[in-house]
C-alpha cells in the first residue's frame, strides 16, 4: 500500500459478496482482513449474478442491507456498491437506490434505474482502445466526501 500511495494512487478494499453465505461471516472476514485506518477510500462491495443467483430476490436483498449496515456502523460510511447492470435491475433496484452505485454497462448507452436512484460510477467496457485488459470507467457524480476521494467534477 506505501507503494501505492507513493504513485499517488487511492487505498481503498472491495468485498465479492456471495448471497447464500451469512451477512455477519462475510462482514467479519471483510473486517478482520482490513485496517479502517488504513483507508482512502469507501469500501466496496460487489454484488453479481455468479454466487447470488441460487438465492431469491428478497433473501439476497435481506442479507445484502444486513452487510451495508454492518459496514456502515463500523466504517462509518456504506460502502459503494457495484453491480452489472441487469442483474441489478432484476434483484436490487429499487431498493438500493439509494446507495453510491457502481454500474457495469457495456456500449455506448448509460445505465437507467427503475426509481430515483442513479450510478454514480459507469462502467461501460471491459477493455480500453489499446485492449489492454483494465476496466475503463466514468464518473458520474462525486461519490465520496473529500476525506475518501479528492476528485471534483
Amino acid at each position: 500500500m506505501d507503494d501505492a500511495r507513493k504513485e499517488g494512487l487511492k487505498i481503498g478494499s472491495y468485498h465479492y459478496f456471495i448471497g447464500r453465505k451469512p451477512a455477519k461471516d462475510q462482514f467479519r472476514n471483510f473486517k478482520k482482513h482490513i485496517d479502517k485506518h488504513t483507508q482512502d477510500l469507501i469500501p466496496m462491495v460487489d454484488v453479481e449474478e455468479a454466487g447470488n443467483s441460487s438465492i431469491s430476490r428478497d433473501e439476497l436483498q435481506r442479507k445484502l442491507n444486513e452487510f451495508m449496515q454492518l459496514v456502515k456502523s463500523e466504517y462509518g460510511k456504506y460502502p459503494l456498491l457495484y453491480s452489472q447492470y441487469g442483474f441489478y435491475k432484476e434483484k436490487l433496484s429499487p431498493e438500493f437506490d439509494k446507495y453510491f452505485l457502481f454500474i457495469a454497462r457495456y456500449g455506448k448507452n448509460p445505465p437507467t434505474l427503475n426509481s430515483f436512484g442513479r450510478h454514480n460510477i459507469w462502467q461501460y467496457t471491459e477493455k480500453d482502445e489499446t485492449m489492454v485488459s483494465r476496466d475503463m470507467w466514468i464518473l458520474t457524480d462525486s461519490v465520496m466526501e473529500p476525506r475518501f476521494l479528492d476528485i471534483e467534477l
